[in-house]
């Protein structure tokens, strides 16, 4: 993966040392201290470069676009160093209803998880257009994920007592993780910021001419359009929506089934099918172990595999076949890289296509006066140019 691309160009005066992202992989496992600490970081360059802003730090007006982990970091980390800062969070999926507040409808009490709160950790079975599915599981113990100022898990004598975890294991489910997220909400009271069923269609740059410039922000809430000005904008929309279409093979051939990841949700659907999983990362290989338990078999095809010499036969564990590269998909036949004769498959009946995701931001565009020198690089998961790889290096009032 290519690290997202630094232009200190216009940023000398940032002291602090460019902090680089950790790896993100298809399971939407990291750090929740990772945001934390990375806007703990962007406060403290607020109060370095208070002097080129025309609103005193502890009063700034900040949108934050998204309610998911590094949004509530923002949130909170936010409203605790800037005491009188007007926050509001834009969710675009809906939230909690009124039956679902408590009686003084400034908080969420009726569920251990709050809808709208958490990201990608919402799970809504059968969605086609999330990444969350039913079993799966964090491939980073809640240990090291949860924030610096809510552990996840204490310890009680000498006994463990966990959070969220009911059977006190460090590879927590979705659920778990949503629930985590919704009791971090609940503790520092960041529903007062939340503004659900806000989808952000237009950032904009108001000045840009001006470092420190405002930055105009256009929503739809409920069919009705809406704008503001806000001194900062925190970008948190997440980057586990886009699915990353292979444009190396041509699908339209294929007679059975093709879907992405982002459709997956229960491995019974696929009891008795034979199925290729294409892409051996996080997401390839934890699909491809739970379809074996109902699939009549499973070939995970991995772009690392040296390709298959004449003769040679594929590894097999179980019903799962590792296969190497995916090269071609016929109406009824799939081929393999390499020579054997064994690089033609032709009983696979479903595909799943496990490429990842790309980075999305449709509300930054042309509009948006970032200038020629915004790119989001489709296929490449790279952002320029950015400082830190967090904030934009002309105007640090954005950050991503």
């Amino acid at each position: 993966m290519k690290e997202n691309h630094h232009d200190d160009t216009h940023a000398p005066h940032i002291r602090y040392v460019p902090c680089k992202r950790p790896y993100k992989n298809n399971t939407c496992c990291l750090p929740f201290m990772y945001y934390y600490y990375l806007l703990l970081l962007s406060c403290f360059l607020i109060f370095d470069r208070s002097a080129g802003m025309a609103t005193s730090p502890q009063n700034i007006n900040v949108a934050i676009i998204g309610a998911g982990a590094s949004g509530l970091a923002a949130a909170r980390v936010l409203s605790r160093t800037f005491e009188n800062a007007k926050i509001k969070v834009l969710e675009k999926q809906p939230g909690p209803s009124i039956s679902e507040h408590d009686d003084d409808g400034d908080d969420f009490c009726s569920s251990d998880t709050i809808p709208g709160v958490g990201g990608v950790w919402h799970h809504i079975p059968d969605s086609k257009d999330r990444p969350m599915y039913k079993n799966l599981r964090t491939n980073l113990p809640r240990e090291i994920m949860g924030y610096r100022e809510k552990p996840w898990g204490r310890w009680e004598n000498t006994k463990k007592i966990p959070f969220g975890a009911k059977d006190g294991a460090s590879f927590v489910t979705h659920r778990e993780v949503h629930s985590y997220l919704s009791d971090y909400t609940r503790e520092f009271n960041l529903s007062q910021f939340m503004h659900f069923n806000c989808e952000v269609t237009q950032v904009k740059i108001l000045d840009e001419h001006e470092e420190w410039s405002k930055i105009n922000v256009t929503w739809t809430d409920e069919g009705q359009q809406l704008e503001e000005t806000f001194d900062m904008v925190c970008v948190c929309n997440g980057h586990y929506f886009v699915p990353v279409r292979m444009s190396s093979i041509d699908f339209k051939p294929f007679s059975g089934k093709v879907i992405h990841a982002i459709e997956y949700d229960d491995p019974i659907s696929f009891a008795g099918r034979n199925v290729l999983c294409i892409g051996a990362r996080a997401s390839g290989t934890d699909l491809a172990r739970e379809i074996s338990m109902h699939a009549n078999k499973v070939y995970l095809s991995d772009s690392t595999c040296p390709p298959l010499l004449v003769d040679e036969k594929p590894k097999s564990l179980g019903n799962v076949t590792l296969v190497p590269r995916t090269v071609r998909v016929d109406v009824s036949s799939v081929q393999f890289a390499g020579d054997s004769e064994a690089c033609i498959v032709e009983d696979i009946d479903t595909i799943v296509v496990c490429t990842g995701y790309d980075y999305d931001f449709p509300f930054i565009n042309e509009k948006s006066n970032l200038g020629s020198s915004w790119r989001c690089v489709a296929g490449e998961r790279r952002v320029a140019p950015l400082y830190g790889q967090l904030w934009h290096a002309r105007y640090p009032s954005l950050s991503l």
